[in-house]
């Protein structure tokens, strides 16, 4: 089972949120104060992070849908909006793609729908192959150079890679099986889909998030039911770059769609 954490607020509206890879709930710390004046919140660990470490060491996409279905039937939530980051993201792909009817809204934070430069998708693909027969650290030092390549995020690079040091290895390679997998299941069966829905969605980008904004540019079109949003002064992690504005951008799309959708002053569309 996940561990998650719940803060009731005494609202009618949840929010789900899900964290990106070698982090864990606190992620989101600089949106939970904003968030909690309009809705209860739960705060997930996904598999092999935080305090969901001891989660079974084999696992597929189906097994973490189904723990979160749990979570929302324990505390008696039939619809949740969901707020996810990179990996989190993923899961909200797939957990739209399954189980659509227990979904309300939707915000991607930086989805790693694909590589934007072809070749460093291949080498993600190489390196998780051959993950095994090379050492951890330097594996993951590729691996995290390639996500988040720019100089400025090497601070933020460098926790991420002390975090996935201290998980289990058999949690670790898991994920990075099931990204690699994400890849073609994206393209495949979960883009169509997802993009013809009829849940509202919010994709937020930061402008300076190299390796996957050129995919969602070419990919995701602004309708009626996906907004794209490009922040001009953040990388893969706007959340945590411009947390105020995000912040901003997220409620307002949660509490008002219809609106939010006619006014521009906070968004820069692709």
């Amino acid at each position: 089972m996940l561990y998650y954490e719940v803060l009731n607020n005494n609202k009618e509206k949840w929010v789900m949120m899900l964290h990106c890879i070698c982090s864990n709930r606190t992620i989101f710390y600089n949106q939970i104060e904003e968030y909690s004046k309009y809705y209860n919140l739960i705060l997930v660990d996904l598999p092999g992070h935080g305090k969901s470490s001891r989660y079974p060491l084999k696992f597929d996409y189906k097994d973490i849908i189904f723990d979160l279905i749990s979570i929302l039937n324990e505390l008696k939530i039939e619809k949740v909006n969901i707020v996810s980051l990179s990996l989190g993201a993923i899961i909200a792909s797939y957990f739209t793609y399954l189980k659509p009817n227990r979904v309300d809204k939707l915000i991607f934070e930086g989805i790693t729908a694909g590589f934007s430069i072809p070749v460093t998708k291949y080498m993600f693909l190489l390196f998780s192959k051959i993950k095994k027969a090379i050492p951890k650290k330097l594996y993951l030092k590729v691996i995290f150079y390639l996500i988040i390549p720019s100089k400025k995020y090497k601070k933020f690079r460098d926790e991420l890679i002390k975090n996935a040091l201290i998980m289990n290895k058999s949690h670790l390679f898991e994920w990075f099986n099931l990204i690699s997998k994400y890849f073609f299941d994206f393209d495949k069966i979960i883009k169509d889909d997802l993009l013809k829905s009829t849940h509202l969605k919010l994709f937020i980008m930061g402008k300076n998030d190299y390796m996957f904004l050129g995919k969602v540019k070419k990919d995701i079109p602004n309708s009626l039911y996906n907004k794209v949003v490009v922040l001009d002064k953040c990388g893969h992690f706007c959340n945590i770059d411009c947390k105020e504005e995000f912040s901003k951008i997220t409620v307002k799309f949660l509490n008002n769609y219809q609106k939010y959708y006619r006014e521009s002053i906070y968004q820069k569309i692709i």
